[in-house]
């Protein structure tokens, strides 16, 4: 150990470390360690870390880690991670991260994440994402997406989309969207769209959605009656 400053236990904890400042409690924990401030805590855990300022907790958690600043805790959470202020809790939640400054919460939330700026909470939530400013939360939302500033809320909301600036709330909603600045709410509205400027708002999956309308067009369509009382 050519380090300052370390607290290890556990067989092999902390040996080989390089760097000042590291509590590391496990079987090979903090092993090998290059990087300053870090703590670490589980079997493996922290070990090859190379970025600073490191918390990680579980099971191989924040394993040859090179990005700055970041907090993981869950089996394999921020495991290989590149990218710098990660916060990533869950079962692989932010490993194989190369994006900066994400937010993950749940299984594999955030996993494989390439973009900056990306809050993911659900199981697959923000998953290969390469989009810009995303807001993902549901199961698998924002799952493949590659469109910059989205908002998606609901199970595969926003999933594999390619369109800036969606909002979509629902279900499937705004699924494999491709058009810019559209409004999805309700059971699979937007499932395929690919026109910039819609808006669908409907509960059901009908063809024909309950409002609708295209902000670039200045127009909205409701379908249906529409009352006014006094």
């Amino acid at each position: 150990n050519l380090g300052t400053n370390q607290v290890a236990l556990g067989e092999f904890a902390g040996n080989g470390n390089k760097k000042t400042h590291q509590n590391a409690i496990g079987f090979n924990a903090g092993m090998n360690n290059e990087g300053d401030y870090q703590n670490v805590i589980g079997f493996v855990a922290g070990y090859g870390n190379k970025g600073s300022c490191q918390n990680a907790t579980g099971w191989l958690a924040g394993n040859g880690n090179t990005g700055a600043n970041q907090n993981v805790q869950g089996y394999q959470a921020g495991l290989n991670n590149n990218g710098a202020n990660q916060n990533a809790f869950g079962v692989s939640a932010g490993a194989n991260n190369t994006g900066n400054h994400q937010n993950a919460l749940g299984d594999s939330a955030g996993f494989a994440n390439e973009a900056f700026y990306q809050n993911a909470f659900g199981y697959w939530a923000g998953v290969i994402n390469k989009g810009l400013y995303q807001n993902a939360i549901g199961t698998r939302a924002g799952f493949n997406n590659s469109g910059n500033y989205q908002v998606t809320i609901g199970d595969s909301a926003g999933y594999s989309n390619s369109g800036k600036h969606e909002v979509a709330l629902g279900y499937w909603a705004g699924f494999a969207n491709s058009g810019d600045s559209t409004v999805f709410i309700g059971y699979r509205r937007g499932l395929s769209n690919s026109t910039s400027g819609k808006i669908e708002i409907d509960p059901t999956s009908t063809t024909k959605p309950l409002i609708e309308g295209y902000a670039i067009e200045d127009s909205l369509v409701i379908n249906g009656k529409l009352q006014a009382t006094n």
